[in-house]
């Protein structure tokens, strides 16, 4: 028997919405007035206001945490304390545009908010998109001929973290990207306000924003998994299956953000619910809580520093190659030969994608470079080992991060 330990280190229109600054409307138009150069600006905030109005006073009913949740809840927030910043939720809160967002950081066409506004209505205000965007006009949704894409008054860090976001991206896929300012369908890559992007392909120029704060490789991945076709992870229709909502440590104007949907129109490929994925969100963002504590727990709260990801994980890059259909083309026995749950690599059927801990050709050995194999005994054992730099910032803007795998092998 194996047990396998994993290591990583880092790295815009023209239309007027009234409201004091300190009621929701106002927050709404501050964030109107910072994003008012999107053409989809207005329907986004339209579709805030409407669903806030569906969702008001839904979420009431609270439950006194037990004393291991109210446990876990506390130490997550001191191991956070002074360390929030680099996930989407907290830049857009920053700079004022994540309220007036869909879900924090994605921008709607009008299409999309009355197909979502119209699944709330059915299903009593709680109904959400998908998490892989596949509804009637799927597969247009798709970018089929390849991800072109263009900078528009990008900063260089903006350049920097979407450029390696495009290669993190193509590496375990049969996504292509290319720039193209000419082609008819591109995303303009902007240093615009905060972190967000459209969701998969609108047809024509649509935006994604790097702005300040966003250089985060995590971010830039989190963004253009959106441009691609992703919705968040936390809103998958059997998400309470696996964690659960703190209502009452999140902020009021935030509780319709964090709906979910409902089997009927949430495809996921049958793919399980995997709390450490570049599209979920933190268990709880300082920005967001009304008392510093997390709101989203999972049913084992020993997962609860794990929900959210700088990396991109094994199953949002078997999702995506499913959504593209990258797989079709290789042949069955292809499958049979990856060991350990892995897929055949799009690009050379003769080689696997891997889960992580696990390496080589075909998923069967332990993946090169930081780390090693270690023996169980009858004996508790004490393992220390020193990798990376010294004084490390674990939340500067890295551009690569480092994968330690040890491998702890049961004795014979």
């Amino acid at each position: 028997m194996w047990v396998f330990l994993l290591v990583y280190f880092a790295a815009f229109g023209g239309a007027t919405i009234l409201g004091s600054e300190e009621s929701f409307d106002g927050k709404l138009q501050d964030g109107f007035d910072l994003l008012r150069s999107d053409p989809n600006a207005y329907e986004t905030i339209e579709f805030r206001r409407k669903a806030h109005e569906l969702q008001e006073g839904t979420y009431t009913d609270y439950e006194e945490p037990s004393k291991d949740v109210a446990k876990a809840m506390e130490l997550y927030a001191e191991s956070t304390r002074g360390h929030e910043g680099a996930f989407a939720e907290d830049v857009n809160n920053d700079v004022r545009v994540g309220i007036a967002l869909f879900q924090g950081d994605m921008m709607l066409s009008k299409a999309q908010a009355d197909e979502i506004l119209e699944d709330m209505e059915v299903s009593m205000g709680r109904r959400k998109k998908r998490q892989a965007y596949r509804d009637h006009k799927y597969p247009a949704t798709l970018w089929s001929d390849g991800i072109n894409y263009a900078f528009w008054n990008a900063s260089n860090p903006a350049r920097r973290v979407f450029i390696k976001a495009t290669e993190i991206w193509s590496e375990d896929t049969c996504l292509e990207f290319r720039e193209d300012n000419s082609a008819t369908d591109k995303v303009w890559v902007t240093d615009g306000a905060g972190c967000w992007s459209h969701v998969g392909r609108l047809g024509g120029t649509q935006f994604m924003s790097l702005g300040d704060g966003c250089g985060y490789i995590g971010l830039g991945l989190h963004e253009l998994g959106h441009t691609i076709g992703l919705w968040h992870t936390q809103s998958r229709h059997d998400r309470d299956n696996f964690i659960s909502l703190r209502w009452e440590n999140l902020k009021y104007d935030w509780h319709d953000q964090f709906g979910k949907e409902t089997e009927s129109t949430n495809y996921n490929y049958n793919i399980t619910y995997d709390y450490g994925t570049v599209m979920h969100y933190s268990a709880g963002s300082p920005r967001l809580s009304t008392n510093g504590q997390p709101y989203m727990i999972p049913h084992d709260n020993k997962f609860l520093p794990t929900l959210g990801s700088y990396i991109l994980s094994f199953y949002e890059k078997l999702m995506v190659n499913l959504h593209y259909k990258c797989l079709d083309n290789c042949p069955k026995e292809s499958f049979d030969m990856c060991g350990n749950g892995g897929f055949p690599h799009p690009r050379d059927c003769s080689k696997c994608v891997c889960p992580s801990g696990y390496g080589g050709r075909l998923c069967k050995r332990r993946p090169p470079g930081c780390g090693k194999e270690l023996t169980a005994t009858d004996e508790w054992q004490e393992f220390q080992d020193t990798v990376g730099q010294e004084n490390y910032d674990r939340y500067a803007a890295n551009d690569e991060f480092l994968f330690c795998n040890y491998w702890i092998k049961a004795p014979r």
